[in-house]
C-alpha cells in the first residue's frame, strides 16, 4: 500500500513537473512570436521589409541565419545615420534659405516671391530689384556667406547677420530708418525665426564723447543739449561680427555737424559667442592685452 501511494505521488510529481515545463515552453514561445512580430511590424514600418519573394530586403523566416539580423541592423544604422546628416544640414542653413524664409512680419515689404528673384538676380551677377509691396523698387545691395544687406525703399535699409550662439547659430537684424537723422531697431532670432532674448549695448551719448575736443566749454555744452535729441545709427559689419553705432549727424545744422564730427566717435562692439555678450572693442583689447 505504501508502495503504491508512493508511486502514485511520483507519478503526479512527474505529471506536474510536465505541466509546468510545457506551460514555460509555451510563455516563452509566446514572447518569442510577440517580438519577432514586433520587429516585423517595426521594419514594415522603417520600410526594411519588402513584399513576399522580395529578397533585396531583410526578411524574418522562422529558422534561418542570423545574417537577416544583421541586414536589419544594418540598415537601421544608415537609416538613423541619414537621419542626422538630414538635421545637421537643416541647422547649417545657408544665408539665401534664411533670408528666403524671412516671415513677413519681420520684412513686411517683400513677399516670398520677391525675395527669391533677389536672390536669384544677386547670384547672377544681374542688379538685384524687386517690386515691394508700396509700389517702389526693394535692391539687395550686398550678400556674403553670412551677411545680408537690403534697401528696402529710398529711406530704408535692413540688414541681416549670421552669428554662432550655443551650438546653433543666432541671426542679428538692423532695421535703419532714415528721416531727420538715421534711427536703427536691433533684434535677434534663432535659425527658425523665432526672437531672441539677446541683451544690445545701450550706450549714452557720453560714450560717444572724446575727452580731448577743440571746443570750449560753452560750445561742448550747447553741443551736448542738442545732441540730445539725436538719433543713434546701428550699422553690422558684413566681414566680421562687429556692431557700430554713430551719432546720426544728417539732421543737425552744418555749423553744428562740423563741430560733432570733432567731438563724437563711433562705438564698435565684438560679439562674444562664448560669453554670450557683446563687448566694447576698448575694453576687449584691455583684456587682450592681459
Amino acid at each position: 500500500m505504501d508502495d503504491e501511494e508512493g508511486g502514485d505521488g511520483m507519478g503526479d510529481e512527474h505529471e506536474g513537473k510536465g505541466i509546468r515545463s510545457h506551460r514555460l515552453k509555451s510563455e516563452v514561445s509566446k514572447k518569442f512570436a510577440v517580438r519577432v512580430k514586433a520587429s516585423v511590424w517595426l521594419g514594415k514600418e522603417a520600410g526594411w521589409c519588402g513584399c513576399e519573394g522580395d529578397k533585396s530586403v531583410a526578411s524574418f523566416p522562422c529558422s534561418g541565419s542570423n545574417t537577416t539580423f544583421a541586414g536589419m541592423k544594418r540598415k537601421r544604422w544608415i537609416l538613423l545615420s541619414s537621419f542626422f546628416c538630414v538635421a545637421s544640414c537643416l541647422s547649417a542653413q545657408g544665408i539665401d534659405s534664411l533670408f528666403a524664409k524671412v516671415p513677413q512680419q519681420i520684412l513686411p515689404l517683400l513677399n516670398r516671391t520677391s525675395k527669391l528673384d533677389l536672390l536669384d538676380l544677386y547670384n547672377s551677377g544681374l542688379p538685384a530689384k524687386a517690386e515691394n509691396l508700396y509700389g517702389g523698387q526693394s535692391e539687395m545691395t550686398k550678400k556674403t556667406a553670412d551677411f545680408l544687406s537690403l534697401k528696402t525703399t529710398e529711406s530704408g535699409e535692413w540688414q541681416m547677420k549670421m552669428l554662432p550662439y550655443e551650438d546653433d547659430s543666432m541671426l542679428v537684424c538692423v532695421y535703419s530708418h532714415k528721416a531727420v537723422g538715421t534711427s536703427s531697431v536691433i533684434t535677434a532670432y534663432r535659425c527658425n525665426w523665432t526672437k531672441l532674448k539677446l541683451p544690445f549695448p545701450r550706450p549714452s551719448l557720453s560714450d560717444f564723447w572724446l575727452p580731448v575736443n577743440p571746443l570750449s566749454q560753452m560750445e561742448s555744452q550747447m553741443l551736448n543739449a542738442t545732441l540730445q535729441e539725436v538719433p543713434i545709427e546701428v550699422s553690422l559689419c558684413d566681414s566680421a561680427a562687429l556692431l557700430t553705432y554713430r551719432v546720426s549727424l544728417e539732421g543737425l545744422s552744418k555749423e553744428n555737424r562740423e563741430q560733432a564730427v570733432s567731438c563724437v566717435k563711433p562705438l564698435t562692439y565684438a560679439w562674444d559667442a562664448e560669453r554670450k555678450l557683446w563687448i566694447k572693442r576698448e575694453e576687449q583689447a584691455k583684456e587682450a592685452g592681459k
